[in-house]
């Protein structure tokens, strides 16, 4: 019996740690890239961010089969040898070298197809972050397994440091497009070194296929659902650079940025520490299924409070520090908040699928999305222009955003909980409904109105939220004194 009860006790205190460390890793890190962000953004225009997306675009398609899911593999897997660990050391380096030679060679024939020959040389200098990535395969993949966010903390800030002293500096000295490509490979270097030299583990030259065919027969799932996840997210910024222009790509990608900030900072904390902390938890199947549902029902809770300031204090916040040059990227930004918000709740999912040994189950939300996307993004470019773009791949993902969630909740065997879990929809729109009736007068203060926007939503938001979800708050005060208790 008292290990029964201490076993629910120490997978909590390890998860909220992890996700503690996590967090803090993810959110500073987030906070030196929007810094960044905007101090480049100030400095250069869309057409030299436009120039940059091309080339990684370019590099992103042929490093499609980069990491073939073995690093995925690694942090599933219960127990891994070291025979594995040396085998995916080997394989992904020898791998990239030779996707970097293939991208290499299709440069100019890549910059002639975009009509942008200035980005050939970008494609050949850029490229090589394929190489130096799939040198840090395993040791990121054994410090996220040991649940080891302490070290990645280290890593993600060095990385973002090292990112913007160069890429910054490089900017304000008049690299132009070449401080966003240097900036982008000294952050690479950066965070493998430091990933070496805190992981612990050193590769021999050990090399088995049994070890490969074994890692490989999960991965080939992750790589399958990371090639049509790969056309998703990167049809849009093809279709923009082919049919409008780089600096329409370079627009759409500043609001896809920080439309996107929240997916990116909930898959590197909560979705990161959540695939092997439910590794862990589903042989206890009654209490994998009750923190799945208070993971998932804080994680949609913060989410739809960060989407609802994203869309309220764009608009003054691109006009401040942006600068006027990118104000046509408010309302992208706006609707693209709304697709990160999608992405950013299921990819807490996700993991629970996974655990359940059924990565294949994310296959149909995938196409769901595709069905929808790929036959009109084009007409979409071309009639409506980028925000017909941004406004298509938000609208898209909708019907696999529910499948996904009705999906998981369905092998959880707890949809009964589906009203309780999509609740907190309802009071963020009561939230920006209030705004909303507010914003016609404080449109014009500038910093005032971005103040203002921050508060009144924030207010408004946790106000109902309290009023409404007490349980919630007292569970999560309860995690509260669990990670007090670990520190």
């Amino acid at each position: 019996m008292g290990i029964n009860n201490n076993k629910p006790m120490e997978a909590k205190r390890e998860f909220m740690t992890s996700l503690f460390w996590a967090s803090s890793s993810s959110g500073l890190a987030k906070l030196i890239d929007l810094i960044t962000l905007v101090a480049l953004a100030r400095l250069l225009d869309p057409f030299t961010f436009g120039l940059v997306a091309i080339a990684v675009l370019v590099m992103n398609t042929l490093g499609l089969f980069s990491n073939l899911g073995l690093g995925a593999a690694l942090i599933q897997k219960d127990k891994i040898t070291d025979d594995e660990n040396n085998t995916v050391f080997l394989t992904t380096p020898m791998l990239n070298v030779l996707i970097y030679v293939i991208a290499f060679l299709l440069a100019h024939p890549a910059a002639r197809f975009f009509g942008t020959p200035e980005v050939a040389n970008i494609i050949k200098v850029l490229a090589l972050i394929l190489v130096i990535q799939s040198l840090s395969t395993v040791p990121s993949a054994l410090l996220q397994k040991k649940l080891n966010y302490k070290k990645l903390l280290l890593s993600e800030m060095t990385a973002s440091i090292v990112y913007f002293m160069v890429s910054v500096g490089l900017a304000l000295n008049g690299m132009g497009v070449w401080s966003l490509v240097f900036g982008q490979l000294a952050r690479y270097f950066a965070a493998g070194i430091v990933l070496w030299a805190v992981c612990g583990w050193r590769p021999k030259w050990n090399f088995r296929w049994g070890s490969f065919r074994s890692l490989f027969s999960f991965g080939k799932h992750i790589v399958f659902l990371g090639v049509i996840s790969f056309v998703l997210k990167n049809l849009d910024n093809a279709v923009i650079a082919k049919f409008l222009s780089a600096g329409d790509l370079g627009l759409y990608t500043i609001a896809y940025t920080i439309g996107n900030i929240l997916p990116q900072f909930i898959k590197m904390t909560v979705g990161r520490v959540a695939f092997p902390v439910y590794s862990k938890w589903d042989e206890d199947y009654p209490d994998f299924r009750r923190r799945f549902l208070i993971i998932n029902k804080v994680n949609l809770i913060f989410c739809s409070w960060a989407t609802l300031l994203l869309i309220t204090i764009s608009g003054p916040f691109v006009s401040l520090f942006l600068g006027g040059k990118w104000v046509a990227s408010v309302v992208m930004i706006q609707i693209l908040a709304l697709f990160g918000f999608q992405r950013a709740v299921a990819s807490v999912c996700a993991p629970a699928l996974n655990a359940m040994n059924v990565p294949q189950a994310q296959r149909e939300p995938m196409i769901l999305n595709s069905v929808i996307f790929v036959p009109l993004v084009i007409p979409a470019a071309k009639y409506i222009g980028v925000v017909g773009v941004a406004a298509l791949a938000t609208i898209s993902i909708i019907p696999g955003f529910i499948w996904i969630i009705l999906r998981t909740f369905r092998l959880l065997k707890i949809q009964n909980e589906l009203w309780n879990f999509f609740r907190p929809l309802s009071i963020a729109g009561l939230s920006l409904g209030a705004w909303a009736l507010l914003e016609p007068v404080i449109s014009n203060l500038g910093l005032l109105s971005l103040i203002i926007s921050f508060f009144l939503i924030s207010i408004v938001f946790w106000g109902i939220m309290w009023a409404f979800e007490k349980k919630l708050f007292s569970q999560l005060y309860q995690l509260k004194e669990v990670v007090r208790s670990a520190a």
